[in-house]
């Protein structure tokens, strides 16, 4: 089974509070998207940031790999304010400072207390802290997130488990193709070569040349020789196949640096074969492994 990064899941809760205060109403989202690291993005309220270590560990701790964001919307914030106090000090501040205004600029008025209160900072906002019992009824809310997110991330994983073994299946078929082109292809070169070295030999009565030639041929048909990078790139398969089958969850990295490998060897026996054929198949194989390397970069 293989698990992609990306899932989102939410939840709202009414909590009560035991201090006599109203309930506290917040929705929670957690999202993932793929990332070369397990990443942690939390936007969540002043009031909450206690339980944002506590969120961070748990999360690592089953999620592994991915971009992921957390976020808590509290919709009613003054159901932690335990008490509102007026700040005096900022009070006879904005007093003194507007009584200066006054007197130098000659200025008429009287200061109003519904003047007053419309000032910002005025008053103190005093926040209850989180009790074990709020807390512990959001990291329970945490957890149903992290499965149902965990959940959505299985679901795309079959989807996209069915795709790669689709292409893997295609790749066995393709490279099979250029198993028998590079059969046929050493034999058409060989003979061709056969043809001009006997064509040589009744042209140029020169033994030590003729042997020459003769050797010339054996190299150029080793070098067309791809067997060796064949049985290379049917092992990555192989490899491939065996990833996808293991338990083991975090298996994108492997998948990765395995399709690298499959695309070098791929890219050797275009090369070395010297046939338009199997060029042919050796794109479609690239292409293959190209669409395997999108999808696997969203895979745990």
């Amino acid at each position: 089974m293989i698990q992609s990064m990306t899932g989102f899941a939410s939840q709202t809760l009414i909590i009560e509070q035991t201090n006599g205060l109203n309930p506290i109403h917040l929705t929670i989202y957690l999202k993932s998207l793929n990332s070369r690291f397990f990443e942690i993005n939390c936007k969540i309220p002043s009031s909450l940031t206690a339980l944002e270590v506590d969120i961070i560990k748990q999360l690592k701790n089953s999620l592994y790999r991915g971009q992921v964001y957390v976020t808590i919307h509290l919709h009613n914030p003054n159901s932690l304010i335990s008490e509102i106090s007026a700040d005096t000090q900022t009070v006879m501040g904005y007093i003194n400072a507007i009584k200066a205004i006054q007197k130098e600029c000659d200025l008429p008025g009287d200061l109003r207390v519904e003047q007053i209160i419309r000032l910002p900072h005025v008053f103190s906002l005093k926040e209850n802290e989180l009790d074990e019992q709020t807390k512990n009824q959001i990291m329970i809310a945490m957890t149903t997130l992290e499965g149902e997110l965990i959940n959505t991330r299985n679901q795309e994983g079959l989807v996209l488990e069915q795709d790669l073994r689709t292409r893997i299946s295609n790749m066995n078929r393709l490279i099979k193709e250029v198993i028998a082109k590079s059969a046929t292809n050493i034999d058409t070169k060989k003979a061709d070569m056969i043809a001009k070295v006997e064509q040589f030999a009744k042209d140029i009565n020169d033994e030590a040349l003729l042997e020459s030639q003769k050797a010339y041929m054996h190299n150029a048909l080793d070098k067309l020789d791809v067997h060796e990078e064949i049985t290379r790139f049917c092992g990555h398969l192989k490899k491939l196949t065996s990833t996808l089958d293991a338990k083991e969850l975090e298996k994108g990295k492997t998948l990765d640096f395995t399709l690298q490998e499959c695309n070098r060897e791929i890219n050797t026996i275009a090369a070395k074969a010297s046939c338009l054929e199997i060029n042919t198949i050796a794109i479609e194989v690239k292409i293959e492994i190209e669409k395997m390397r999108q999808q696997v970069q969203n895979i745990i």
